[in-house]
């Protein structure tokens, strides 16, 4: 606790609430299971978007996965960065994050999140590849 303590400190963070304290006590002293079950799924999900993505679009690049549960996806080789934000959220019926959220130079850039159900990234990508085809007139 005083390494954790000092750092919060070092960092310049406010005290730390007794439901943080909890949170992390209990990650680690009992959350390897959990923590290795939630980086298969992560793995999963990826590797089923990436798969699915290549095969039935393959102008779509998803970005290879950097220590994070988020998916960077480029959808550029079918929509113009402009018109990502409202097809992906009107016509796909998403709520993802889109990439000029992050940057200007990351129109046409999309964020999945891979830490849920398998299901939610089914329906996501699924949806995706529909409404591109029907776009693209395939």
């Amino acid at each position: 606790m005083e390494t954790y303590d000092a750092y919060i400190k070092s960092i310049g963070s406010p005290e730390v609430n007794l439901m943080g304290v909890a949170g992390v006590e209990a990650a680690f002293r009992g959350g390897e299971e959990w923590l290795e079950n939630v980086k298969a799924l992560i793995i999963h999900n990826y590797n089923y978007m990436k798969q699915e993505f290549a095969r039935e679009l393959p102008e779509i690049v998803v970005t290879p996965l950097e220590g994070t549960y988020l998916s960077w996806i480029d959808l550029r080789g079918y929509l113009t960065g402009e018109e990502t934000a409202g097809f992906i959220q009107n016509k796909c019926r998403l709520a993802c994050d889109v990439g000029e959220w992050f940057s200007l130079m990351a129109h046409g850039f999309i964020r999945i999140n891979l830490a849920t159900d398998t299901k939610n990234v089914v329906t996501a990508v699924e949806s995706i590849i529909k409404n591109i085809k029907e776009k693209v007139g395939e």
